[in-house]
């Protein structure tokens, strides 16, 4: 142990802890091997200024690449970037990302009956004849003549406990799918159990079931912990192609992760992990090849096609899942290219009767884009980037305690609500939207995006990376930094929403709807559900509707993914919408480039 030093990992001024590590590591490096993961989209490779912390002890000063990324403010208050800085021992690093938990709306449909995947049956064996002797295992495929028997060397022991001689006949309580067989046998009636996993590029979201009743009896959510590789797709999809064991790594870094989730919500409800029996795993494509550890190079280029898009099932055990030994696992359909099973999951969600046409958008780092109408459904792909996540933001942050996540303009005076209720750390993707609408309205910004420098209404000052505004002076930031929105900034939310609108503008000529004809926008995604519609219309990224017409879903993907868990006319509905979903590539799309340059303006 003498060769390693201590870094002391501080969350507040009451909790703190040691990890060790050798000296020089990459300090961004030596947190992720001992799973402290931080924010960093260029997953550690000094490009993005995320894994911003507060650093105390023996530092070397801030190179000119480093000093780049961060304020003046934030250099003097010891704010450093994690990745840019070696480890010595005497280190005290303040780490404060603590996700927001909200309230689960995740509830069963009223009406619907359920059809959960797995069934109870009661089942009458002859006991053991002395005379005649046959197994337990004979006599229960002798009673079940059409199942095959999938039962663990647990179970048949438990059974043979059960077998005597003297009893005449042997109650058991079985377990049983479709495809299957029999999974359980014994002689009490197991609760049963079903988990529908939502596997997003930022997060993951676990609802668990009672599989009897369709009742959601816990939600849970936690970081996806491929974000130490980065916090896009492609950054994924890199490390994969440009490491040997890149696949391995990020499969076994997000089956620990579902782990870790599974153990969470079973210890929530007092049950045992291996009471769940089955599982429904919704994500976009490179999401569902990584957890169950396919080859993800398909969609690395054109014409970007994956190993599996149709539904696909296999054993929970073979991938390392701490549910029932026979559990299985379900893959709902995909849609071509990047089109997700989470997106397609969200439409399951829809009122019914649809308002048709209606478009549904999950707005995000890969944002899925879906126009429907009687006559068909048309589908696109838009690599929008992490800027609505608050990556690449000067002060963007994920929606976390401390982030701001609306701003409203109140009596003449720009006012803002922060999550957790506490003092600004920095800004969320909702935030940013809000802040766009309102400097075009008050003309504080121009049409392309160009900050107007002649105004008493906001600070303007130069910073390292140009002109930037001081949307919330030092003292009343949490850390004693401002809050900033730079002419950078605009630039990289501008690509976010030009690739979103193009999209939209795209499928409305593909269909032949106009805007105005739209009956319904659904908003998905954490993004989608703070989302101000008002605002989405101002800045652009929705075309010219009635605000009264867009609905914010939240969480479309996870309840979807229930649904798919529980009821058979659900499956049937995704497999349908897949058949008849038209997808659009973009890349190839003439009108792609021109409509992309045009909604880069506001």
């Amino acid at each position: 142990m003498s060769e390693l030093v201590r870094i002391e990992i501080a969350y507040d001024d009451k909790h703190s802890m040691s990890i060790w590590s050798y000296p020089g590591q990459n300090l961004w490096e030596a947190l992720a091997v001992n799973g402290l993961v931080m924010s960093a989209p260029c997953g550690g490779k000094k490009a993005c200024g995320k894994c911003k912390t507060r650093v105390l002890g023996p530092l070397l000063p801030p190179d000119e690449a480093e000093r780049y990324l961060l304020l003046p403010e934030e250099i003097k208050a010891g704010i450093r970037l994690a990745c840019h800085l070696p480890v010595i021992e005497g280190l005290k690093v303040y780490l404060q990302d603590q996700p927001v938990t909200t309230a689960s709306m995740l509830q069963s449909i009223p009406g619907a009956v359920v059809e959960p995947m797995v069934q109870h049956k009661k089942v009458y064996l002859p006991g053991l004849d002395r005379h005649n002797p046959i197994s337990i295992q004979e006599r229960l495929q002798n009673a079940l003549p059409n199942l095959e028997l999938n039962l663990s060397v647990a179970n048949l022991n438990e059974l043979h406990s059960l077998d005597r001689a003297e009893r005449p006949v042997l109650e058991l309580n079985t377990l049983m799918t479709e495809k299957q067989g029999l999974i359980y046998a014994g002689r009490s009636r197991q609760s049963v159990y079903g988990l529908a996993l939502d596997v997003g590029t930022t997060s993951l979201v676990g609802i668990l079931l009672d599989l009897e009743s369709g009742k959601t009896i816990a939600t849970s959510t936690m970081p996806n912990m491929q974000r130490v590789y980065g916090d896009n797709v492609i950054s994924r999809l890199e490390y994969c192609l440009s490491h040997d064991d890149g696949l391995l790594t990020l499969h076994q870094v997000i089956i620990n992760n579902a782990n870790t989730l599974i153990t969470s919500l079973a210890k929530q409800c007092d049950i045992l992990p291996d009471q769940v029996f089955q599982l429904v795993v919704v994500g976009n494509p490179v999401m569902i090849h990584l957890f169950l550890g396919l080859n993800p190079s398909g969609l690395a280029g054109a014409p970007f096609i994956g190993i599996v898009t149709d539904a696909f099932s296999c054993r929970a055990g073979e991938l390392g899942l701490l549910v029932h030994c026979e559990a299985r696992l379900i893959m709902p359909p995909q849609g071509r290219g990047f089109i997700g099973s989470d997106a397609l999951a969200g439409l399951l969600t829809l009122p019914n009767p649809a308002p048709f046409p209606y478009l549904f958008i999950d707005i995000g780092t890969n944002s899925e884009v879906i126009l429907a109408d009687k006559k068909g459904m048309w589908a696109a792909s838009a690599a929008a980037g992490p800027a609505f996540e608050g990556a690449g933001i000067r002060c963007g942050m994920r929606a976390v305690h401390g982030a701001i996540d609306h701003f409203f303009w109140d009596d003449g005076q720009l006012v803002y609500h922060v999550l957790g209720n506490e003092a600004p750390r920095g800004m969320c993707g909702s935030a940013l939207i809000d802040l766009l609408a309102w400097l075009l309205e008050k003309e504080l910004m121009a049409g392309n995006g160009n900050i107007i420098e002649t105004t008493d209404q906001v600070l303007i000052r130069l910073g390292s990376q140009g002109k930037e505004m001081v949307i919330v002076p030092a003292d009343k930031s949490q850390q004693g930094i401002p809050v900033v929105l730079s002419q950078e900034d605009v630039r990289s939310l501008q690509l976010a929403k030009s690739a979103i609108r193009a999209a939209i503008e795209i499928l409305l000529k593909e269909s032949g709807i106009k805007p105005e004809d739209l009956k319904a926008v659904f908003l998905a995604g954490a993004f989608g559900n703070y989302l101000n519609p008002e605002n989405a219309i101002k800045a652009g990224i929705l075309p010219s509707i009635k605000p009264d017409v867009v609905y914010n879903l939240g969480n479309a993907a996870g309840r979807g993914a229930v649904q798919y868990l529980l009821h058979a006319p659900a499956r049937q509905q995704m497999k349908d919408i897949k058949q008849g979903l038209n997808c659009v590539e973009l890349a190839d799309h003439p009108d792609f480039q021109g409509l992309f340059l045009r909604y880069l303006d506001f």
